[in-house]
């Protein structure tokens, strides 16, 4: 794991919108005064990007709370293919993946 800066994530798909849980996760941080939130997962692009895989939310309350870095998991390119097949209908545009190719990040 490694602390990222949040300017250099490639969103390929927003989450749920559920403002409760940005909520929860901004108040939890303000109240012990520590981001004890499980890290986010990301794939490392080429660059110095990286593309989030899971942890929407997570990133939207380090964004309120005006962080700008945030613990991630880097995972093997690997697992984003495992990832896009298990959630390619609910939370993944497969275009957004060609998308990446055209661009060189991947």
């Amino acid at each position: 794991m490694r602390w990222i800066k949040i300017s250099k994530l490639r969103i390929l798909q927003h989450g749920g919108r559920e403002p409760d849980v940005i909520r929860n996760i901004v108040d939890e941080v303000r109240e012990t005064g520590k981001w004890k939130i499980d890290p986010i997962v990301v794939i490392k692009l080429k660059g110095g990007w990286y593309a989030l895989l899971d942890g929407w939310h997570r990133v939207r309350a380090a964004k309120k709370l005006k962080m700008k870095k945030i613990n991630a998991l880097v995972a093997p390119k690997r697992k984003m293919f495992d990832w896009i097949a298990d959630n390619a209908e609910t939370w993944f545009d497969v275009e957004d993946l060609e998308k990446l190719r055209q661009k060189g990040w991947l």
